[in-house]
């Protein structure tokens, strides 16, 4: 097992399945004892549609953040494909579950090295298949795909608007094809026809 910031990751690479996500009896209690979900219960099974809304506060974010394992659950367990996600390594977690953030980290690099990040292995093309799935390519009128993948992004995406980030953060998703994808209060709209 592999500790990173007191979080321990399992052995298993892979699960076996199409992605189905169960949390079964799962609680969270912040240090002060205050019990912020408890006893939750739900299954979503592979190629369903699911939204998670709460009466404010931040019930939401932290499911979200006990599903990529930022934070472990008190109780209970969350499973993908009747693996326990505490069994699977980091590799195989980050490759089975995505976020689609309104905040899209996105690095002083080029745009093909941004969705690269996901897929490091990746061909020339298949970026290009991303970037046409997820709308980017219309940002670009007449350049070529070499001058598009090569366009320089800065500090914090410069020059690119909060929907093109997230859209480059739609981009990594159709690279990387996890089997959960989780979309987190998008400003865009994922088609269903992907």
């Amino acid at each position: 097992n592999k500790n990173y910031n007191n979080e321990k990751f399992g052995m298993i690479e892979e699960t076996k399945g199409e992605g189905d996500l169960i949390v079964k009896n799962v609680s969270f209690e912040l240090g002060n004892g205050r019990m912020i979900l408890d006893d939750i219960n739900f299954d979503v099974l592979r190629n369903s549609k699911v939204a998670i809304t709460d009466k404010g506060g931040n019930t939401k974010q932290i499911l979200l953040k006990l599903l990529t394992r930022q934070y472990e659950p008190s109780e209970g367990r969350i499973m993908i494909d009747n693996v326990n996600i505490r069994d699977l390594s980091e590799s195989a977690l980050r490759r089975t579950i995505m976020t689609v953030s309104e905040k899209t980290f996105i690095l002083n690099d080029t745009l093909e090295n941004n969705i690269r990040i996901v897929k490091p292995d990746a061909t020339l093309e298949e970026v290009a298949e991303a970037c046409a799935k997820a709308d980017i390519l219309k940002w670009f009128d007449n350049d070529t795909l070499g001058e598009v993948m090569n366009v320089r992004l800065g500090d914090g995406g410069y020059p690119l608007t909060e929907v093109q980030k997230e859209l480059i953060s739609i981009a990594r998703v159709f690279l990387a094809s996890p089997k959960i994808v989780i979309v987190e209060d998008s400003q865009t709209d994922l088609s269903s026809d992907d």
